[in-house]
């Protein structure tokens, strides 16, 4: 009788740990997330002037802390977010490819591309404008 409870009660803990220590790894993945060391990033295809511009694909990137960055412990940090969390990043674009599939229309900003820049006449500093 003393051998069975002690099982009960281990199987328990093991359940109890098993779930504490999947809650902090989604707390972790919460955490980088909200500290911009992985970041979704969302690629468009298509004309602008014809249909509007169409998601493409999905990402889950490095973070970009500009330059120079923070240093070689951020750089350490991004890495092994990358690594450590890589199932998690998975199952984050498959949800954003559930939720905002490749080929549904774009909704964010296109940014110019370097050719709309020369039409308008700006380019290069040493550049005359085209007439």
């Amino acid at each position: 009788m003393f051998q069975a409870r002690t099982l009960r009660r281990n199987a328990w803990m093991q359940r109890a740990i098993l779930v504490g220590a999947v809650a902090t790894y989604l707390l972790g993945y919460a955490a980088i997330r909200s500290e911009h060391l992985l970041v979704h990033s969302k690629s468009f295809a298509g004309s602008v002037e014809v249909e509007g511009p169409t998601v493409a694909s999905h990402g889950i990137i490095a973070g970009d802390f500009g330059a120079p960055m923070l240093g070689p412990s951020t750089t350490l940090a991004t890495i092994i977010a990358g690594v450590v969390y890589w199932p998690v990043t998975k199952a984050e674009i498959v949800y954003w490819n559930i939720v905002e599939p490749p080929g549904s229309p774009y909704d964010g900003e296109v940014p110019p591309s370097p050719d709309d820049d020369r039409k308008l006449g700006g380019g290069a500093p040493d550049e005359a404008p085209s007439k």
